[in-house]
């Protein structure tokens, strides 16, 4: 059996990922939009957890050995961090209000969803979103970047 660091399993990429996404746009709202620590406390709390449930999971994939993962299991693991990054070029191209949307709608179309259940999962997103913005006050950047 192969030492935990020279096991290369795609499963390891979904946790590591999230976790990477998730700190990425708390040093980006930190750094770049200049949160305060009132609006940073609820998605720091959420990164730290995300970050040592990962790390939990990544530990617990290495201990097991090559009985971790099957390798029915690596396609559907590739194909989740694909579709959690796509949404970082839809918001940066698009804005939250139209890219998050709209990802929503084709992430949803991919997985054979319905159109009704897909349009208002769609409009929910959007409403979450101006809710943060108007109500919160938090700046997000609402439109694509050549808007701006």
């Amino acid at each position: 059996m192969k030492p935990a660091w020279q096991i290369e399993r795609p499963a390891f990429l979904v946790p590591v990922a999230m976790a990477v996404f998730a700190l990425t746009f708390v040093v980006l709202g930190w750094a770049y939009y200049d949160y305060g620590k009132t609006v940073l406390r609820f998605p720091v709390l959420l990164t730290v957890a995300m970050v040592v449930l990962s790390a939990w999971l990544c530990i617990g994939m290495a201990r097991r050995g090559d009985q971790a993962i099957e390798k029915e299991s690596v396609q559907p693991s590739v194909m989740a961090v694909v579709w959690v990054a796509a949404a970082v070029p839809a918001v940066l191209l698009l804005g939250f209000a139209y890219g998050l949307p709209l990802y929503t709608i084709v992430y949803l179309k991919a997985r054979k969803a319905s159109w009704p259940l897909a349009l208002g999962l769609a409009t929910l997103v959007l409403l979450v979103v101006l809710g943060f913005v108007l109500l919160l006050h938090v700046r997000l950047p609402l439109w694509p970047v050549f808007m701006e």
